[in-house]
């Protein structure tokens, strides 16, 4: 069927209505499905709102990549700032600046590193929380926008589900072409051009998954708990170390290197059939990535081959 036909109009918004009800996300805020992935955004953010200034909370690999991308764009008016255990709470109640946007990003894949959530209301924040959306529970109304890729924990790779507070909005540029327009995707409903309708269509099916699961709480409490266990049998084994300061442990991405024969180790997971335990090419040793498709059985085995392994 076309996209505009009403079946798949129907479709659509009860996607979205139930993306909205799920994630409890405020009326106040506009709901954008972009085709692309995170790091797309990173470019659309530095052309919509080219009149502010931003700084960027430095916490890894991707928010570098964020810091980089506005320098190509704005030349100008971007600063950053290392983002560690001591100093986070004090980036995330930062600046309440009119004409500054802090920028984040909640989860980093690479570094195994998880930040809080901002906790109030405080001057304009954007967040990338493409490895965070339906693992845990956000406070989306302390925050002016955030957006995350669907390849993570909604489905496939190819869309990215924008959340901008309506009043934010107002600050974006009106002169951009219509498919890099924030206000043009939100006044046109995403369709524009033809949506990514196969990643819709996964993302309805993961958001009735995570209903049947119990919900977001339900969801949240599984990822602690494997998260928690994970650690607890990397920090007693000889064999391992864990990359991430214990305050900013991510709950999603266990990152830590083998300190002995790391190709054995690799070998002896892929011979179990647990595979892709190895960590990001940009920084090795392993990471291990606890997405909503590894199911207890999977989970259980892992946990078993990193007590009993001896190298």
């Amino acid at each position: 069927l076309s996209h505009r036909h009403p079946v798949a109009i129907d479709r659509i918004e009860s996607i979205l209505n139930h993306l909205r009800h799920l994630l409890a996300i405020p009326s106040q805020y506009e709901i954008v499905l972009c085709s692309g992935g995170a790091r797309q955004q990173y470019e659309l953010i530095a052309s919509n709102f080219s009149d502010l200034g931003f700084e960027v909370g430095i916490s890894g690999c991707w928010s570098r990549s964020w810091y980089d991308t506005l320098r190509q764009i704005q030349h100008s008016n971007v600063s950053s700032q290392p983002v560690n255990s001591d100093n986070v709470q004090h980036f995330l109640s930062g600046s309440n600046s009119k004409n500054h946007i802090r920028c984040l990003v909640s989860n980093e894949t690479v570094d195994g590193v998880m930040l809080p959530h901002v906790n109030r209301q405080s001057g304009m924040v954007i967040a990338d929380v493409t490895s965070d959306l339906g693992f845990r529970t956000i406070p989306i109304e302390h925050y002016s926008m955030l957006f995350a890729a669907t390849g993570k924990a909604f489905g496939v790779s190819g869309m990215c589900i924008v959340i901008i507070n309506k009043d934010f909005l107002k600050k974006a540029r009106n002169n951009l072409p219509s498919l890099q327009s924030y206000p043009s995707m939100v006044a046109h409903r995403s369709m524009y051009a033809t949506p990514p309708l196969i990643c819709i269509d996964m993302l309805g099916h993961m958001l009735d998954w995570i209903s049947r699961s119990g919900g977001m709480q339900a969801i949240e409490v599984r990822q602690k708990h494997r998260s928690k266990k994970l650690y607890e049998i990397l920090d007693a084994h000889p064999k391992f170390i864990i990359k991430t300061t214990q305050k900013l442990r991510s709950m999603h991405n266990i990152c830590f290197d083998i300190l002995e024969n790391q190709a054995h180790f690799f070998k002896q997971a892929d011979n179990l059939g647990l595979l892709g335990l190895r960590g990001h090419r940009l920084v090795g040793g392993g990471r291990i990535s606890l997405t909503h498709g590894v199911s207890d059985q999977a989970f259980a085995d892992l946990c078993q081959f990193l007590i009993e392994y001896r190298g």
